[in-house]
């Protein structure tokens, strides 16, 4: 935080962003005055994660395959993929054993990181 003059308060990017992936991108500023009064109020500030994972695959895959997916490795992530015919799994990089028609589609990867979730990389 940095100290302004009675009445004012100015906070830098690094106060909020801690708070804002432990709270879900939502940040909530409380204020506490010498004469311990507390205010708290939404901040019109929101954190977005810095990080987007790259989804890839190394099709196309023939019928019986084996589908390979990919994310490029983000220090410290937790990872979740969600796919056609009900795939999900938490491992960077999955494989689909015995491909089907039901496997074509839309793949997309999110990557978790000190309580930030990205937005999805997407392959199709």
């Amino acid at each position: 935080m940095v100290r302004q003059p009675p009445g004012h308060l100015c906070l830098r990017d690094d106060d909020l962003r801690p708070h804002a992936r432990s709270r879900g991108r939502a940040v909530t500023v409380t204020v506490t005055n010498p004469d311990l009064q507390v205010g708290s109020l939404p901040a019109a500030y929101t954190y977005s994660c810095s990080w987007t994972p790259t989804a890839l695959n190394g099709g196309p895959y023939c019928e019986g395959s084996t589908i390979s997916l990919w994310a490029q490795t983000i220090a410290g992530a937790a990872y979740s993929w969600t796919g056609p015919n009900g795939f999900t799994s938490a491992v960077q990089n999955p494989t689909i054993s015995g491909a089907t028609a039901a496997n074509s589609g839309t793949y997309s990867v999110t990557a978790t990181v000190a309580g930030c979730t990205s937005t999805p990389g997407i392959r199709r």
